[in-house]
């Protein structure tokens, strides 16, 4: 062999490298953008899925919400009839205490019937920042009315008002 014949050789051989590595370049810029792609989608799907899945759990917590509320209002009509029926037979502190415990029952059912759980929650945070003791105080009220609603549920006693 010649030593023009070893250098077409080695320039081929050169050219083919040059073609490999190209290819090669091109190919691993291929894999990197497809790469990206299926990352982006990936990202994507899990976003959305994320979305759907808070707004399900924030329908849920809604309907739930609305049916505790609906529960409560039923139970303090339940209370304010029990405490009218007390009032009517009877006389002196008493009565008028049940009259007035009534009346309280009274305006409980008339602002939570029809209201959002979001209007309710506001409500609360505003009385709890203005008025802490009157906060405190109306938490100690409701945690006895739901005691008494507690009670009354596990004793089985039908509640007025609700066909079973």
């Amino acid at each position: 062999m010649t030593s023009t014949t070893n250098q077409s050789i080695g320039q081929s051989a050169s050219e083919e490298a040059d073609r490999v590595r190209g290819t090669a370049a091109d190919a691993a810029r291929d894999v990197v953008g497809t790469a990206k792609e299926q990352v982006s989608g990936v990202a994507s799907d899990v976003q959305q899925e994320t979305h759907r899945l808070l707004s399900q759990t924030r329908d849920q917590v809604g309907q739930q919400a609305g049916q505790q509320r609906d529960q409560a209002v039923i139970g303090l009509r339940s209370l304010g009839e029990e405490l009218r029926s007390m009032a009517e037979h009877g006389s002196g502190l008493g009565a008028q205490l049940a009259r007035q415990g009534a009346a309280w029952s009274d305006r409980a059912v008339d602002y939570l019937d029809g209201r959002e759980l979001s209007e309710i929650l506001d409500d609360v945070r505003t009385v709890a920042r203005r008025r802490p003791g009157r906060f405190l105080l109306g938490a100690a009220a409701a945690g006895i009315v739901a005691g008494r609603l507690t009670r009354a549920t596990a004793a089985g006693e039908p509640t007025p008002g609700v066909e079973r």
